[in-house]
């Protein structure tokens, strides 16, 4: 760009010398074009590049390691053409931090759209959000440019990978005793167990009606009843990692604990999943109940980052522990040192995470299960286990 001001100037000096040593209207002609053309090319380009708008399309939802076709549409609301503008676009994995740039150059006539076709893949999970990071636009001459910044995007969720695991879940004798125990946060169907009265809406069942309280009160009241914590179980997936993050193993750790919980709900489980903020500390935790209803959990936990050295899975647990009333708690992470008697509550606790030096699979620590895969294998390892 530089280059062509440059031979432009030397232009412009030899017109003038030329026009001072001929005097004639065809060199003064010259010299005053030459000096015309630029601000009119530059008045254009900045006419031009103020009706420009951009659109994203691209699909919802992709396959790791597979190219997510996209497309960007250029618009020109102007009457005046665009010879050349650099779109930069950039898709960063919300979940590892993974990041890649794209750029590609295009033209665009005056009131028209001019349509680019590109591909991006990621090889890790997670939701790929794509921004335009800046627009650079030329003048026709090639001697001036301006850089606009265009709102707008999209997002791509790449769902981890799912393989077969043959679940089986064992009932310890300290789950068991768990009988006469009720969720603190849920109501269920056991009649011998009132957790509370309310008054009636559309829907609830007749036969839980307290017809001696509603006569005295005129309202129509229903008895809440308790649910039996015995069967429930809940998948907890760690957003944090202690020490070096590892985007491999924050990967793999997805594909395990959608995997299981796939084979749980095939099973005839109705799992709890949970994970938490690893800023807050928040806890999410939502009732799964078939593939439909896990795509849209899946999509909200894609969208979380995975922060290293964050408030890990075992803390969120002590801040909101009244939360978490089940009979058997598995949790999948990345970190060895998450502590599970702070996660389970008393109840049957599993870890599951990729095997260290110093862990390693079946051993015991403070009650817990330890299940440990290697992150090349674990397919293989993980295809038949018991929790």
């Amino acid at each position: 760009m530089w280059i062509r001001r440059i031979i432009w100037i030397i232009l412009i000096f030899f017109s003038l010398v030329l026009y001072i040593f001929v005097n004639s209207p065809a060199t003064l002609s010259v010299f005053i074009a030459l000096l015309i053309i630029p601000a009119v090319s530059f008045l254009l380009l900045k006419i031009a590049s103020a009706g420009i708008e951009l659109v994203h399309e691209m699909p919802k939802q992709a396959s790791k390691g597979v190219d997510i076709e996209s497309i960007i549409a250029l618009r020109n609301k102007s009457l005046f053409p665009v010879s050349n503008a650099r779109v930069s676009v950039e898709g960063r994995n919300i979940r590892t931090g993974d990041k890649k740039e794209l750029c590609f150059d295009s033209g665009m006539i005056g009131k028209k759209e001019s349509r680019h076709k590109y591909a991006f893949n990621s090889r890790h999970c997670g939701k790929i959000e794509i921004t335009t990071k800046k627009i650079q636009i030329k003048d026709m001459l090639g001697m001036f440019m301006t850089q606009k910044e265009l709102p707008g995007g999209g997002a791509v969720t790449v769902y981890p990978d799912r393989f077969f695991v043959n679940v089986s879940l064992t009932n310890s004798a300290s789950a068991l005793l768990e009988g006469d125990k009720y969720s603190r946060t849920r109501t269920g169907n056991d009649s011998s167990e009132t957790m509370g009265i309310k008054e009636y809406v559309m829907g609830d069942p007749v036969k839980n009606m307290h017809w001696k309280l509603s006569a005295k009160t005129d309202k129509l009241l229903v008895k809440e009843y308790g649910q039996p914590i015995v069967d429930q179980v809940c998948l907890l997936l760690d957003m944090s990692v202690s020490g070096e993050k590892k985007a491999e193993e924050v990967d793999v750790i997805a594909d395990v604990f959608v995997s299981i919980t796939d084979a749980m709900i095939e099973n005839g489980v109705e799992p709890d999943v949970g994970w938490q903020d690893p800023e807050s500390g928040t806890l999410n935790i939502r009732q799964v109940r078939s593939e439909e209803e896990l795509s849209p959990v899946l999509e909200e936990m894609m969208g979380m980052s995975v922060k290293q050295n964050g408030i890990s899975i075992s803390e969120s647990a002590i801040l909101n522990r009244d939360r978490l009333s089940f009979a058997h708690v598995v949790a999948v992470g990345v970190s060895p040192e998450l502590d599970m008697t702070q996660i389970s509550n008393g109840a049957r606790a599993t870890l599951i995470l990729p095997e260290t030096e110093t862990i390693k699979y079946g051993q015991q620590r403070d009650g817990t299960g330890i299940l440990t895969f290697n992150c090349k294998d674990y397919k293989k390892e993980l295809n038949n286990i018991e929790i």
